[in-house]
């Protein structure tokens, strides 16, 4: 419901090795709210979280949050349809381009700037992996964690 020009943001999180959050929304320009003020504005999570099933294969469930429209079944249903219109394609792309990889490639690939996220992703993922092969986790555990006898 806004009659004027907005301020966007639009800023994706990655938390190793598979949970996604998007936070993403709007508020009206002349509101000029601070960054660490967005919830002043219409603010909206998308969260993700993917389940490797094999190399080739990973569930993706996901949910949204928001700040607006609260108790709204309506709203929610709609946003969920657009939700699932979005995944969809970005589904239909992802699919096209694991198609791409599994091709026998005849050279090394081209790497562009884009495709620096992507590549940063799996130098880490398969750090962890490494590190999972090679470290004895039960020898230093994690404070993260609270240990019952």
């Amino acid at each position: 419901d806004f009659n004027g020009n907005v301020d966007r943001w639009h800023y994706y999180y990655l938390h190793l090795p598979c949970t996604a959050v998007i936070d993403f929304g709007s508020a009206p320009t002349e509101d000029a709210i601070a960054e660490d003020d967005r919830n002043k504005g219409v603010r909206i999570f998308a969260l993700h979280f993917m389940t490797p099933v094999t190399g080739g294969y990973t569930i993706d469930r996901w949910m949204h949050l928001r700040n607006t429209a609260l108790g709204d079944d309506e709203a929610a249903e709609n946003m969920d349809a657009m939700f699932r219109i979005a995944f969809d394609e970005d589904r239909a792309i992802l699919e096209a381009v694991q198609k791409e990889e599994e091709r026998p490639a005849k050279r090394r690939p081209i790497r562009i700037a884009i495709d620096k996220g992507p590549m940063v992703y799996r130098k880490r993922i398969n750090e962890m992996l490494e590190l999972e092969r090679t470290h004895d986790v039960a020898s230093d555990p994690s404070p993260a964690f609270v240990y019952h006898d």
